[in-house]
């Protein structure tokens, strides 16, 4: 019997004893892959132990629930800091500049903060602490770092302002996610960070089409809102009283002083002394789809802007500048005279035969278009996708009453009246696409869109425009309104798509002032024009299908805007401008063995800087268009002072 111990226990025999031990650790006979498989098994069965075993249910479960909510509230918060960066940056710098790096760093900022956790975990072991104290004072930091935009520009403002708040915001919520998920090694941990992260990605391609839409319907839903919601959330992920009493001050000052979100007095008292060294008054301003939007009074010069984001819909004198008084005795007299070339729709000859004139007005702008054709007796259809845009026209600027407004997006307007919006329903087999069909014909069509150095990019396609044909009279003439460089691809690109659609003989593009022969003309040669068409062709194909009668006194309105730039002078001549050549239509003749052929542009110089604008060539038009929108910036700060921009 073997010897009892100090217990009473018997003694184990070596044999069993290393029987006995084996459970735990390697005998001195187990190769080195047992003993490596042994190692992890043993690891594995530690941390399931930490996880489960040595937590009752209840609290396991509550663990469970909080790191559920915990993941899914620090997606939002760096959601939050993105899209809410997006919405400020952009009245300051305009939105194509605040997105042109801003995926990709912000995406950095997020691979970086969950990479961190295995050297910060030891240094930062509550990042969320850090996160609250943040994010309560980004919109503090954006308004004092805005002082600095006209020094760095509109292409490294942007990044030097996100890098000090939106991008740290975003780490930090990266950090603490890859904390809260701790897998066990770097392997395990990839897979979560993965999701999170391709997550996070698509949550910032979609904020604008499922965010966008309803900004500025709710006080949550505005750029201080979703930016106020960052800094709630990542207090209350916190869990530490001192941290988010630190994190108050932060947002009581964005609710009381910081003028970019607050219109209580303190706020508006900066915001008032600012614009008033520049002899501007905020008359009004609210954030919506398109931007943030407001009315600004000049005092000295008496003139009335309509703003969106960084960029200018249009303006009205209030009273007639100096040098002009006594020109003017009817309409109001626009700002930007180019928007009065618009109605010269009603100029072309042969005009429509139609008796009650009927127009549709694609974008608003002030209304000076819609009041000008309206006061020429014309029905007048406004399509215009931003509710406060008409609001402002109407209150601010005096936009008439006396038209049908749709206040929707173009492209959803014209698939609806051409028949072509018809969906099939969830499980339904697909149907052959729809023949367009216009409900309604118009004899005028003014199309104005562009803002911001940049247009939105879907309503000049092929496939818009072919519809915008559709709802064109067959003796009907449309206007389209652009501004850029004629020397850069955007502007080659939409007029060779508009002179595709409606054919080069049916078209004539009209610039707003005297190209002169400088040096300076052959580098950049930025203008506004406007490209009119009609539907119907010339008799004699190779000549051109419409001319302009001369206006008569009564069509001026009593403003000198009109009788200065109504009538279209300026023509380009685009076969020469951008090397392009006609060919003329072939007639079939059996004797002579031709087919019949279309009308054709070829190219004539060696150029391969424009496209025809259709769903496939959208993304590398957008990317053409960076380059005028940030150049548009340029050309907007010598409108009024950085100051007033930077001020919204």
């Amino acid at each position: 019997m073997p010897p009892k111990t100090r217990s009473g226990s018997a003694r184990a025999t070596p044999s069993k004893a290393g029987a006995a031990k084996g459970n735990t650790a390697a005998s001195s006979n187990q190769s080195p892959e047992e003993i490596a498989a042994l190692a992890r098994e043993q690891a594995s069965k530690a941390h399931y132990d930490k996880l489960i075993n040595r937590k009752p249910p209840a609290e396991a479960l509550k663990d469970a629930v909080f790191l559920i909510f915990g993941q899914f509230a620090l997606i939002v918060i760096a959601l939050a800091a993105s899209y809410g960066s997006q919405l400020t940056l952009a009245p300051v710098y305009g939105s194509a500049a605040a997105g042109l790096h801003h995926r990709k760093l912000a995406s950095a900022a997020y691979i970086l903060g969950w990479a961190s956790k295995f050297v910060l975990s030891g240094v930062i072991p509550r990042p969320a602490f850090l996160l609250a104290a943040w994010a309560c004072y980004v919109p503090y930091l954006q308004t004092y770092l805005f002082q600095f935009s006209e020094n760095w520009g509109n292409e490294y403002g942007p990044i030097v302002t996100e890098a000090l708040t939106a991008y740290p915001v975003i780490f930090l919520a990266a950090l603490q996610a890859a904390i809260w998920i701790d897998r066990g090694g770097i392997v395990a941990d990839a897979v979560p960070g993965l999701a999170t992260f391709k997550l996070f990605q698509s949550l910032i391609d979609l904020a604008p089409i499922t965010i966008g839409p309803y900004i500025g319907k709710n006080e949550l839903l505005t750029r201080c809102g979703i930016e106020t919601l960052m800094g709630v959330l990542s207090s209350v992920l916190s869990l530490n009283n001192k941290l988010v009493a630190l994190a108050v001050p932060g947002l009581i000052q964005t609710f009381l002083s910081n003028p970019m979100c607050s219109n209580m007095d303190p706020a508006q008292a900066v915001m008032t002394e600012t614009l008033n060294k520049h002899n501007f008054t905020l008359v009004a301003r609210a954030d919506s789809i398109t931007g943030y939007i407001s009315v600004l009074d000049n005092n000295f010069h008496n003139y009335r802007l309509l703003r969106a984001d960084h960029s200018l819909l249009g303006g009205e004198w209030v009273k007639p500048p100096v040098g002009f008084e006594g020109q003017g005795s009817g309409e109001k007299e626009p700002v930007y005279a180019i928007f009065v070339m618009l109605e010269a729709v009603r100029l072309v000859e042969p005009q429509p035969k139609s008796e009650d004139k009927k127009a549709l007005v694609i974008g608003a702008g002030i209304g000076t278009v819609v009041n000008g054709l309206l006061r020429q007796s014309v029905a007048v259809d406004l399509v215009e996708i931003d509710p406060i845009v008409h609001k402002y026209a109407t209150e601010y600027f005096g936009l008439l009453p006396n038209h049908t407004a749709y206040i929707e997006d173009a492209a959803a307007f014209a698939r609806r009246q051409t028949g072509t919006d018809v969906v099939p329903k969830f499980g339904e087999e697909k149907v052959a696409e729809p023949v367009p069909v216009a409900k309604k014909q118009y004899d005028y069509i003014v199309h104005d869109v562009f803002t911001g150095g940049a247009v939105p990019a879907s309503l000049f396609t092929v496939d818009f425009l072919e519809k915008l044909k559709i709802l064109l009279a067959e003796d009907g003439v449309i206007a389209i309104n652009y501004a850029g460089d004629l020397l850069l691809p955007p502007a080659r690109s939409i007029i060779y798509t508009i002179l595709s659609v409606f054919g080069n003989d049916n078209c004539q593009v009209f610039r707003e002032d005297e190209p002169v022969d400088t040096p300076e003309r052959k580098i950049k040669d930025f203008t506004n024009m406007v490209v009119f068409c009609t539907k119907k062709g010339p008799e004699v194909p190779g000549t051109p299908s419409f001319k302009f009668r001369r206006p008569r006194e009564e069509e001026f309105l009593g403003t000198f805007s009109r009788k200065r730039c109504l009538y279209p002078e300026w023509k380009i001549n685009v076969e020469e401008q951008f090397g392009w050549k006609m060919l003329p239509a072939v007639e079939a003749n059996e004797e002579a063995g031709t087919v019949a052929q279309p009308a054709q542009r070829v190219r004539v110089k060696e150029t391969d800087d424009y496209v025809l604008l259709k769903r496939e060539t959208i993304e590398k038009f957008s990317q053409w268009q960076m380059e005028s929108a940030i150049g548009h910036w340029s050309v907007m700060r010598t409108v009024f002072p950085g100051e007033v921009w930077e001020n919204p």
